[in-house]
């Protein structure tokens, strides 16, 4: 049965998980055709493919042209990976990703800057310049740009781990990233990328590590902001 307080792409997410989780459809299987879950689920074809599309980028299902959807041979190890099948299917925020953030940025820009190459320079130099164009033109550019910019820092540690965590984590978490800054807009983004990269080239990790954290406390602050005046507004309709 729908339930009518959950969004119809989630209620599809769900529904392909059972079907997954339950052994049903198992990799190589064909799901059903996009007419098939509508159907089925009562939702529009604008949330199947909404759905659908989310989980051709995290490798769960993959499309072949003119045959149809189906499960992806690495999708068991993926779909049932923890983190992965938290953030799809359980109550995940953006708040819940700024967190998570806030635990592992600061420390990794400290190991960042015992170990960035010039390339990695040029990298955040090149994220830095896209937000600069377009931060009053290109808000999905810009929140992009954004994202980069931190995964570089993150991949740049050159820690195996913590690389792996965020190419598992980047189509889901760039997804949170975009509807928080979304909310929020650009704001003071663009300032304080450019203090925590002069940090870095300064190889002054308490001062970076610092500039890290307020940055996130700061997205935390604009966010929790937005979510209590939206609160309000609902309780007055």
């Amino acid at each position: 049965m729908k339930d009518e307080n959950q969004p119809a792409s989630a209620l599809v997410l769900a529904y392909i998980k059972e079907k997954i989780g339950n052994g049903e459809w198992k990799k190589g299987d064909k799901i059903y055709t996009e007419p098939q879950l509508m159907k089925t689920l009562g939702v529009s074809r604008a949330a199947v493919r909404g759905a659908i599309d989310e989980l051709v980028a995290l490798n769960v299902l993959t499309r072949i042209q003119g045959n149809g959807t189906f499960i992806s041979d690495s999708a068991m190890p993926s779909m049932m990976n923890s983190l992965i099948s938290y953030m799809l299917f359980d109550d995940f925020d953006a708040l819940t990703v700024l967190e998570f953030r806030k635990i592992i940025e600061p420390s990794c820009i400290e190991i960042f800057i015992d170990c960035y190459t010039d390339e990695n320079i040029k990298e955040l130099q090149e994220c830095l310049k896209i937000m600069e164009d377009c931060e009053l033109k290109d808000s999905k550019a810009f929140y992009s740009a954004d994202f980069n910019f931190h995964t570089i820092i993150v991949k740049g540690t050159q820690n195996p781990l913590a690389a792996k965590i965020m190419d598992i984590l980047h189509d889901v978490l760039i997804t949170y990233q975009y509807k928080s800054n979304q909310a929020i807009g650009p704001k003071t983004g663009l300032v304080e990328h450019k203090r925590i990269f002069e940090a870095i080239k300064s190889k002054d990790k308490v001062l970076a590590a610092l500039l890290m954290k307020r940055h996130i406390e700061r997205s935390e602050k604009d966010m929790r902001d937005f979510i209590s005046v939206n609160s309000r507004s609902s309780l007055n309709n």
